[in-house]
């Protein structure tokens, strides 16, 4: 699983926050990044065939009002 950290949110745009590791580094299997929406992000590789869940979740600017 060759999946880096995104600088920005695959949501919205917004900033890094923190997490796990850095922008641009490999992300680790069930661990969160965080931006500053809200937003987390996390992979998952599960299956036979080696698939690949991303997650995402807890984008404010994603909201309907």
């Amino acid at each position: 699983m060759n999946i880096t950290v995104p600088e920005k949110s695959l949501c919205c745009n917004s900033d890094y926050l923190g997490g796990h590791e850095l922008p641009g580094n490999l992300m680790k299997d069930g661990l969160r990044i965080f931006y500053k929406c809200g937003a987390s992000l996390s992979v998952y590789k599960r299956g036979y065939y080696g698939e690949i869940l991303l997650l995402t979740k807890n984008c404010c600017k994603n909201e309907q009002t």
